[in-house]
């Protein structure tokens, strides 16, 4: 993987990447097939790991459930 890329690839993956940066990233994706491939494993990771993410109110109990 190529320095541009191994240096922007978590801001890139949280959507926080200067649009400076953004631009040269993009730039080299175009050129370069094996960071593409890279980094689109790398988005299917991540996007994995989002669903992962689990809020309070998902694994809370309802408020009624708690009585006996």
């Amino acid at each position: 993987m190529h320095d541009v890329i191994r240096n922007g690839l978590e801001g890139y993956l949280s959507r926080h990447l200067a649009p400076e940066h953004l631009a040269a990233f993009r730039a080299h994706l175009a050129e370069c097939a094996g960071c593409r491939e890279k980094v689109a494993a790398f988005e299917q990771q991540s996007a994995l790991i989002q669903t992962l993410r689990v809020s309070e109110e998902d694994v809370a109990p309802a408020p009624d459930s708690m009585r006996a």
